[in-house]
């Protein structure tokens, strides 16, 4: 299930937090990791209350994955429609909310045939707060994963062909996906570091990528501003993509366009990108 990341979040924050300054340039590496992780944490910001960390998840890390789920479902859906709601459509709105949660667990623990990394951004008790009042939260994710993806499609061709028949010709590239931090944590740097741990991985990765890819829907500008600033350039826009929809009584799959934004990746030890 990708449905998700047809709308890379990127929002106006309610609240802030304090600037965290280790966010740029490198973060420094803490020495504990999650049960089944591969790296060490980056830790973003420790202070009495509480630390920050960007963490990778372990892909047979059975937890994480579905608190990951569960946090990429409520941050995109789960909003709140003013006064709109009434207990009837709240209750039935839970109801698919439930459905939504259980099929990206299900996506997230299925094992892929090509490279793929998850990454999320947590609030962690520090070693001097109270941990039974401050309890381990996901506050972002992001992740990346090798698809088919064609990247010689014409938008202004008269003729438009499926995303779906497009990826009979294409080659697999990573292909960055469910980037969101959680309201009252935004604009503080967390995107970003989620951003440059996935792209850091990927060049790790073999087969050697000189390049990432994100989709963002059209209309988007916030996230659009974000990763142009990141160094990616919009290739075209695809009208043929789809999204989920929860308005109504039931689900659906709408069409919606997105752009293709691609990022060159830089590596001088491996010798990737361009001079």
């Amino acid at each position: 299930m990708r449905h998700p990341s047809t709308t890379l979040l990127f929002g106006v924050a309610s609240c802030k937090i304090p600037p965290i300054a280790s966010f740029v340039p490198s973060p420094r590496l803490r020495q504990s990791t999650s049960p089944l992780a591969t790296i060490p944490d980056i830790v973003l910001r420790e202070d009495d209350d509480a630390t920050l960390v960007i963490r990778k998840l372990g892909m047979f890390d059975k937890d994480d994955l579905e608190e990951m789920a569960r946090f990429c479902i409520d941050v995109f859906y789960n909003f709140v429609n003013g006064g709109d709601e009434t207990i009837v459509t709240r209750t039935w709105k839970d109801v698919k909310l439930a459905a939504l949660r259980k099929a990206q667990i299900l996506d997230l623990t299925i094992p892929t045939k090509g490279n793929r990394a998850i990454y999320v951004a947590m609030k962690l008790p520090s070693s001097t707060s109270d941990i039974t009042t401050i309890n381990s939260q996901i506050i972002g994710c992001c992740e990346v994963i090798e698809e088919k993806l064609d990247i010689n499609y014409n938008p202004k061709s008269q003729t438009i062909i499926s995303e779906r028949e497009r990826k009979k010709t294409a080659r697999y590239r990573p292909v960055i996906e469910n980037l969101a931090v959680k309201r009252e944590f935004r604009r503080n740097g967390i995107a970003l570091a989620l951003l440059n741990a996935i792209e850091a991985d990927v060049k790790t990765w073999i087969p050697i990528h000189d390049e990432v890819f994100a989709q963002v829907k059209e209309g988007n500008i916030p996230a659009l501003e974000f990763f142009k600033k990141q160094g990616f350039t919009a290739l075209f826009v695809d009208p043929t993509c789809t999204q989920i929809e929860l308005d109504g009584i039931f689900m659906k799959e709408t069409t919606v366009s997105k752009v293709m934004t691609r990022k060159i990746l830089h590596n001088d030890e491996q010798g990737i990108g361009p001079p």
